[in-house]
């Protein structure tokens, strides 16, 4: 219990202090409000309880650590827009081969050496597709790929310096006490790099035998099951269908169908039909229903059917490279999506989306871990990570691949990568690199100044590059900067680092490290790995001091614990990410996670001391 000294008692800014970290946690715990919602609900009470200035408070949107978390996120976003990570991807799965343990190695050490330098979600849902790819080609159920490459994502971001958010911020607030030196760029390697190869050892054999076999995970459809029910009527010159709208057409079906599309004989436009549509004589309409009602419908109407199967372009675009644009037909095609994490499709149905109204798209199957559903798609609300099966027009799948709403799965050839900038990509990013680790620039101006570079290049334009930054983890970050800033201005960091030393200081400095270390991967399990590190490296900090040993220990401590997000599907967005598609229950992680905790809690306790002496 936090009750001070006699010559120091608790103050009331302290109780405040710890009031409000008290509440938000409690609302971070319950998932009910954002998490961005609420750091930005904490910085408005630190100014209104008189804790902090409006300039201190606001500080944290001008913070180094803030800038370098955004230029991070353009950075990885132009290696996706350049097909330099499809590139990896594609390199993963011809080295995979078809051995169980050799394909979670090459998996796991693809993923974490991306996590590295670039961001883990996004290294994440990269490598998805390509990992249920291999599920398909060998067998192996999803299961068991998924996981590991979630928790290699997490373990590859403590490598590097701009690799995880933690890392970025424990340097801020290192760098903003006197007399203490931040970390390197590489120093986190140190550690970094022994902390990913446990977890490969650990994954490819405990942790592999740990996870659920389980069938019914990875794609909705294959080539066929769904190409069947996509044709095209041509409407003859006397067909009753003439001067109807596209909605009366529709009603004219014994069963449900969709004009997906008109091909005017007038035109080589090819229509993406209103319900007011009016079809005309010639008109080729690519419409989804079942063969029998269409070729009923037909017989009636003088129409001539033809099932279209070449309209469906299943493609893999992590095994060979995409044609040239102008080659392809234009023509309707299918796409299999994940709802993302934060997307603006959870909680809402289709019919609230107005798919169709709105993008041009009908969704056809939608699949929750316990298999697919074909039936009353308009009242079904996303989750994250739903998978969803849409068709329309290929410009219209374009726009739904490229944005963030969703993550492509099976992706047909929607997207061309600007794969001319790929050099220029590559070459910006390791000259940011590079003065990063010399430092010849602070991180900060080297990563913002390759984001802009890009930029200016058109390797990524500005609306992709907006789009590639996680807004909602810049304003998580810069709403909670300010409560340690509260902790630190206010004493409260002082008084928890003083009341753990009186509590287990008799026990050793390693101990100390390790009950810090536990506290950490605890806070990290329930909230963003970001708002722990915030909270908890200022503690680790002045806990340090009081100890009289090395903070960069405590400190290196903390950004790996606060990335030791195993224990529960909730604890980090690259869990959400595997979760649907492995068809993982949530148990699953804290048994499979559980060991790796407690390994990476050991290695850490045995490294830290080595590479900064407590």
């Amino acid at each position: 219990m936090l009750t001070g000294s006699d010559a120091n008692p608790v103050t009331l800014d302290q109780w405040l202090v710890l009031g409000i970290l008290g509440v938000a946690l409690a609302v971070f715990a319950t998932d009910r409000v954002r998490v961005d919602v609420v750091a930005l609900s904490v910085l408005v009470t630190l100014v209104l309880s008189g804790l902090l200035t409006s300039e201190e408070a606001l500080s944290g949107l001008s913070n180094p650590a803030v800038v370098t978390v955004l230029a991070v996120f353009i950075l990885s976003g132009a290696m996706v827009s350049t097909g330099v990570a499809d590139a990896l991807a594609r390199i993963m799965m011809r080295a995979a081969g078809e051995a169980h343990w050799r394909i979670v190695t090459v998996a796991m050490a693809t993923c974490g050496l991306m996590s590295a330098f670039m961001n883990n979600i996004g290294a994440t849902a990269i490598l998805l597709p390509a990992c249920l790819r291999i599920s398909e080609r060998t067998g192996i159920a999803a299961s068991k790929l998924l996981m590991p490459l979630a928790f290699a994502s997490l373990m590859g971001g403590n490598i590097t310096a701009i690799g995880t958010p933690p890392n970025i911020l424990a340097n801020g607030i290192l760098s903003e006490r006197d007399g203490l030196e931040p970390f390197q760029f590489f120093d986190f390697a140190a550690t970094g790099i022994p902390v990913l190869v446990l977890g490969l050892l650990y994954m490819g054999t405990i942790g592999f035998r740990l996870l659920p076999t389980r069938s019914n995970t990875g794609r909705l459809v294959d080539n066929t099951a769904v190409s069947d029910y996509l044709s095209t009527v041509t409407v003859g010159p006397t067909s009753s269908l003439i001067g109807l709208s596209v909605s009366q057409a529709e009603a004219e079906f014994d069963q449900p169908i969709h004009v997906l599309s008109v091909n005017r004989t007038d035109t080589t436009d090819q229509v993406t039909p209103r319900p007011v549509t009016v079809i005309k004589p010639g008109d080729q309409l690519t419409v989804q229903a079942p063969l029998s009602s269409l070729a009923e419908f037909a017989a009636r109407h003088g129409s001539q059917v033809d099932v279209d199967h070449s309209a469906i372009q299943w493609t893999d675009p992590f095994t060979t490279d995409p044609p040239d644009p102008s080659s392809l037909p234009d023509s309707i095609a299918m796409l299999e999506v994940m709802v993302a994490p934060e997307s603006t499709l959870i909680g809402r149905t289709p019919s609230e989306l107005e798919l169709r109204r709105h993008r041009g798209l009908i969704p056809l199957a939608v699949r929750r871990r316990r298999g697919p559903i074909h039936t009353e798609l308009e009242h079904f609300r996303f989750r994250a990570g739903d998978s969803l099966v849409v068709t329309g027009h290929r410009d219209r799948l374009t726009e739904l691949y490229d944005s963030d709403d969703v993550i492509a799965m099976h992706s047909p050839n929607l997207a061309y990568r600007n794969r001319k900038r790929a050099p220029l990509a590559i070459t910006v990013m390791a000259a940011v690199l590079a003065a990063s680790a010399l430092g010849l620039i602070p991180i900060a101006i080297a990563m913002l100044t390759g984001a802009l570079i890009l930029v200016l290049t058109h390797t990524i334009s500005m609306e992709d590059a907006y789009s590639s930054i996680d807004w909602k983890a810049i304003f998580l970050i810069a709403g909670m900067l300010p409560l340690g800033t509260a902790m630190e201005k206010t004493g409260t960091a002082r008084l928890v680092a003083e009341t753990i030393t009186d509590t287990a200081g008799d026990a050793g400095p390693m101990w100390v490290l390790l009950g810090i270390y536990a506290l950490t991967v605890g806070l990290t399990s329930v909230i963003s790995n970001a708002a722990a590190t915030v909270l908890i490296v200022p503690i680790a900090i002045d806990t340090a001091i009081a100890l009289d040993v090395q903070p960069q220990a405590f400190v290196m401590a903390t950004v790996i614990a606060a990335s030791t997000a195993f224990l529960l599907p909730i604890g980090h967005q690259v869990n959400v990410l595997v979760y649907g598609p492995g068809n993982y229950r949530f148990a699953d992680f804290a048994r499979v996670g559980a060991g790796l905790t407690i390994a990476i809690m050991v290695l850490t306790a045995i490294l830290v001391p080595v590479a900064w002496p407590l």
